[in-house]
């Protein structure tokens, strides 16, 4: 197991606008080969990426579209012969900052959302066996979505490709908001939490599936996200027990996210809001003796009657105990040693949160009397302009100070290195530190402009450990 801390980056302003690697013009594409892929549900083709030696296939959709409102998704089951997967889909509905973009707009949001995005280097097709890198968006289980230009993975391909070490890259949607994380007594009857978990798994699966027809290697995939998208990788770590991750993956990079991060709800505390939102309905009115009739009246409502009603919500919808992908609460999952046998790497920004934490707090009790008020609402900065070296203005940009392409290149490096290697050390640049294995002694490697190095994991000491203490009973 591998710990390291995360450099703070630079607060985030949104932002959106097709990059130019992916505004091809007509010319480009006529002079060049569109690139086409035979998987199980037939032939789709893809674009040759700009400049770049690469190519993509954007908007695949992994399941069927749209899923089954407050159910789980199916796998795709219908022909994909001849689809064009040349651009990105919509987004999945959501609210918050990550589905806005500069200038205030907006992305497109609609629930035929469950797609995924596939990025490999020209020149490599079916056999290739390259290492997989699937990214997990953040967003706080509320927002967010792949076609959200931070996430442009270009850089880190071309990256791999310079170190002779190539890889291919893969994106995906899924649920967020009250429609991925519902939760009340109706929910739990019709077994429809965690939607948003599924769907990921569900995405998991069909890269197992297909992956190899892009030049990937199935038995080479790690899983990479950041705040929500760093839980959902520790979730599926946990997943069914820690019975089944490794089968879908054989690594893990999370960045600002653990398993114990967020509370989770039972169907009783989340009630009220789950009733509020059925109140502002036309749903109202449904028979309160039959929770079915309930759910199914909000899965027949057009989706502006429920996306306007969810919107007026104060609520967060949250991963929560199912009995399924998540058997127990994280901390007792982790107790009893429920977890898939892979390699991670962990870490976080130095002072994560620390935007959000209250001033003035000097007493023990005082500590404990805040963290149970403001848990659910704890925010993470973000490392992502650095791991994605992406020179675009986006949202959350990469500086330009001196040493910040530096540190943006290591980083990258050393995540291309993970994902071949399950090591960020093979990552071929001069004069940095050797990243030492957590399992042999607690230190951590701390990111800098200027001459990263490591440390004894013994920060803050006492008060991680008096949170550790009561990090169960925050967790629920």
């Amino acid at each position: 197991m591998t710990s390291g801390k995360l450099l703070q980056a630079l607060l985030a302003l949104p932002f959106l606008g097709i990059p130019s690697v992916f505004a091809l013009s007509h010319d480009v594409i006529n002079r060049r080969a569109v690139p086409t892929v035979t998987i199980q549900n037939g032939s789709i083709s893809g674009i040759q990426l700009g400049s770049y030696a690469q190519e993509g296939f954007f908007g695949i959709p992994y399941a069927n579209n749209p899923p089954p409102r407050f159910g789980r998704a199916t796998r795709h089951n219908g022909s994909l012969d001849g689809f064009q997967a040349t651009a990105y889909s919509e987004f999945c509905p959501g609210f918050g900052g990550d589905d806005i973009y500069l200038y205030g707009q907006g992305y497109k949001a609609g629930e035929s959302c469950l797609t995924l995005n596939i990025v490999r280097p020209s020149g490599y097709d079916k056999g290739a066996n390259l290492p997989v890198g699937v990214w997990i968006y953040g967003g706080g289980f509320s927002n967010g979505g792949s076609p959200d230009h931070r996430y442009n993975t270009t850089w880190v391909v071309d990256r791999s490709v310079q170190m002779n070490r190539p890889i291919l890259t893969v994106t995906l949607n899924y649920r967020v908001s009250f429609f991925g994380f519902p939760n009340g007594q109706e929910v739990v009857d019709a077994h429809a939490q965690n939607l948003g978990l599924y769907d990921q798994q569900l995405a998991l699966q069909w890269i197992q599936e297909n992956i190899a027809a892009f030049g990937g290697d199935p038995a080479k995939v790690t899983i990479w996200g950041q705040s929500a998208g760093s839980q959902s990788v520790a979730y599926h770590i946990l997943g069914q027990g820690g019975s089944t991750g490794s089968s879908l993956f054989r690594g893990g990079i999370m960045e600002s996210g653990a398993a114990s991060w967020n509370p989770m709800y039972t169907a009783g505390q989340a009630q009220a809001a789950f009733d509020a939102i059925v109140g502002n309905t036309s749903c109202a009115n449904a028979s309160s003796s039959s929770n079915s009739s309930v759910l199914g009246c909000l899965s027949s409502i057009p989706f502006a009657e429920l996306n306007a009603s969810v919107a007026m919500s104060t609520a967060t919808w949250q991963p929560n105990v199912d009995g399924d992908i998540l058997q127990d609460y994280p901390s007792k999952l982790l107790a009893a040693g429920k977890v898939a046998p892979v390699t991670i790497m962990h870490g976080c920004n130095t002072d994560d949160s620390s935007q959000a934490a209250p001033k003035g707090t000097n007493v023990t009790k005082d500590v404990s009397d805040r963290l149970f008020k403001s848990w659910p609402n704890i925010t993470t900065d973000v490392d992502v302009a650095y791991v994605f070296s992406n020179p675009l203005p986006t949202q959350n940009p990469l500086g330009d100070r001196p040493g910040d392409a530096e540190l943006a290149k290591l980083m990258t490096s050393m995540w291309v290195s993970f994902i071949n290697d399950l090591t960020p050390n093979n990552h071929q640049i001069n004069d940095t530190v050797h990243w030492p294995s957590y399992n042999r002694r607690a230190q951590d490697f701390v990111f800098q402009r200027f001459d990263p190095y490591v440390e004894v994991d013994d920060y803050r000491s006492a008060q991680i450990d008096y949170i550790n203490s009561i990090g169960q009973y925050l967790s629920h």
